[in-house]
């Protein structure tokens, strides 16, 4: 038997469900192959762990320890009228704030700004000269 198709049968031969024929196949495999024996001895360690963990139970009296930490919480009770007095108050004073900066940053009327314009090309001769353009390639 190659190690490749013991690869795949170790977990079987683990185990115990090989038949009797595949079971002696590969465990002389495995006696004479290291590589495959190091792969059936961290199987074999990884499944031991596997079953360790499998069979753990829950601890003793965890279900009354539940009940009792569930009798003793009390959620909190919730003024709601307060709730609600308190948010329309943080939301009138956020009004207020944002009105103010608002007004601050915008400049009177009184103070008129005056723009000036900037001409950067004469338009006037470009238009003329797209025009006799234009007018050449269509006739």
């Amino acid at each position: 038997m190659d190690c490749k198709k013991t690869e795949h049968k170790i977990g079987a031969y683990i185990n115990g469900t090989l038949e009797k024929d595949e079971h002696k196949q590969v465990e002389g495999h495995i006696s004479q192959c290291t590589d495959c024996m190091k792969l059936y001895n961290f199987m074999k360690e990884t499944m031991g762990i596997i079953d360790v963990e499998r069979n753990i139970g829950p601890k003793p009296f965890l279900y009354t320890r539940i009940q009792a930490r569930q009798a003793a919480y009390r959620p909190m009770p919730t003024n709601w009228r307060a709730a609600s007095v308190f948010a329309t108050l943080v939301l009138l004073i956020g009004i207020v704030i944002g009105t103010a900066i608002g007004r601050a940053t915008i400049p009177d009327n009184e103070q008129e700004t005056q723009y000036t314009v900037a001409y950067l090309f004469d338009d006037t001769n470009i238009e003329s000269l797209e025009k006799t353009l234009l007018n050449d390639e269509t006739e």
